[in-house]
């Protein structure tokens, strides 16, 4: 069967765990995935009967953590690829968390692996028959590398193939397999609206500089347009010699600071705090002036006056009211 297309309740059946982590596990079943990753692994990796069982038992201390792509969200799909015995895809399970680095806590690999990683908490993580590489390669229309990368994002024609070669599914694979809903096709950057923001994935930005072109220029274009009087520049100096990504002048007068970056390093907790966000708040400080933090998922509205971000925009639920409030924000103090 097809994986299921809507918002399900989590069965608190089928995953007998642990009260302190079940809310986080079911908010991030209650999510329509956004995007589908395929995450490595190799033999030191493959969880025991028993640590599958420890999973769905022992809270949130026995939740499998695992390396990520930094922009990565919770309600995710992602597939466990082993590189080592059998190179073959042999779970799947959700992302319950967004992207935390972690530079300490070694990744659980027979060689070895650069230690600085980004990483997420997964759900238990739910058996499926094995794929090989082969077959994986097949699914995804093109030759795979997989070496030396620890993430892939899989775009939705990819998904359906694997999720097809899998055949029927079981409740519990139904449950994770949900259709990512995030569009990868990306449009000329020049034709990017609000309809095209909401509804890109964020797998499709491989990088920082891609976030730039097809999120925050357009976005920004769309808050601050050239016809109010607005100006877009890019690499502003500071006198410290610290240079934010974008400025928002209007006429000659600057009006804020804008700074892009792939992912947010929050995993499940608060905004404040983040090495991103600290970064931006610098900026305004020396300014004086408020800004913006936008990576591939969100904008953070943040004040010179603030030690921590005074406001938060999904982009998949970004408005027309919201681009008039970010535009009154960076304007409101001139």
């Amino acid at each position: 069967s097809r994986p299921v297309h809507h918002i399900v309740r989590f069965p608190e059946d089928l995953f007998p765990q642990a009260e302190d982590m079940f809310a986080l596990v079911e908010q991030a079943f209650e999510m329509e995935p956004r995007n589908a990753w395929l995450l490595m692994a190799d033999s030191a990796s493959m969880p025991t009967e028993e640590e599958l069982v420890e999973q769905r038992t022992s809270g949130e201390e026995g939740l499998p953590q695992w390396t990520c792509p930094k922009h990565i969200q919770p309600g995710d799909v992602v597939f466990l690829y082993f590189k080592a015995p059998d190179k073959e895809v042999r779970f799947a399970a959700r992302a319950l968390t967004y992207a935390w680095y972690d530079p300490t806590s070694g990744v659980n690999s027979v060689g070895d692996v650069d230690p600085h990683q980004w990483w997420t908490l997964l759900s238990p993580l739910v058996p499926v028959d094995p794929i090989p590489f082969k077959q994986l390669e097949e699914c995804f229309g093109h030759k795979l590398i997989l070496r030396g990368k620890p993430t892939h994002y899989v775009p939705p024609r990819a998904f359906d193939r694997i999720v097809s070669e899998l055949g029927e599914l079981d409740d519990e694979q139904a449950l994770v397999l949900q259709r990512p809903v995030g569009n990868d096709e990306l449009p000329p950057a020049a034709t990017i609206g609000l309809a095209e923001l909401n509804e890109m994935a964020a797998g499709a930005l491989a990088t920082e500089s891609m976030v730039e072109e097809y999120i925050v220029e357009p976005l920004l274009s769309l808050a601050f347009p050239a016809s109010d009087g607005f100006r877009i520049t890019r690499q502003h100096r500071l006198e410290s010699g610290r240079i934010p990504d974008f400025a928002v002048s209007k006429g000659d007068e600057l009006v804020g600071l804008v700074e892009a970056k792939l992912g947010i390093g929050r995993g499940s907790g608060p905004l404040a705090g983040c090495p991103e966000v600290e970064q931006i708040l610098r900026y305004c400080k020396e300014a004086g002036l408020p800004g913006l933090l936008i990576d591939a998922n969100e904008i953070v509205l943040v004040s010179p006056d603030a030690d921590e971000p005074v406001g938060y925009v999904d982009r998949v639920f970004l408005s027309d009211a919201d681009l008039t409030e970010i535009a009154g924000f960076l304007a409101a103090s001139h």
